[in-house]
């Protein structure tokens, strides 16, 4: 989770949400997010292309999505 006014964090401290279930144990800061944004942005990113960067915590790490051939 990020903290935003959508998620009715933005005023409080991102790190006084713990989240200990997840490999990063605390809630996120919408700045974050904009630094990754800025940096592909950026020409340090001109050699990137289709790639997915997940900047979430490590939530997907935690909570993989569930396949259709491990279903039960």
């Amino acid at each position: 989770m990020v903290a935003t006014p959508m998620t009715g964090l933005e005023d409080e401290g991102p790190p006084s949400h713990p989240e200990p279930e997840f490999p990063i144990p605390r809630t996120g800061d919408a700045r974050e997010i904009a630094a990754c944004i800025s940096w592909l942005c950026s020409p340090d990113a001109r050699w990137t292309t289709g790639v997915s960067i997940l900047a979430d915590g490590g939530y997907m790490r935690a909570t993989p999505p569930a396949r259709p051939d491990e279903a039960d």
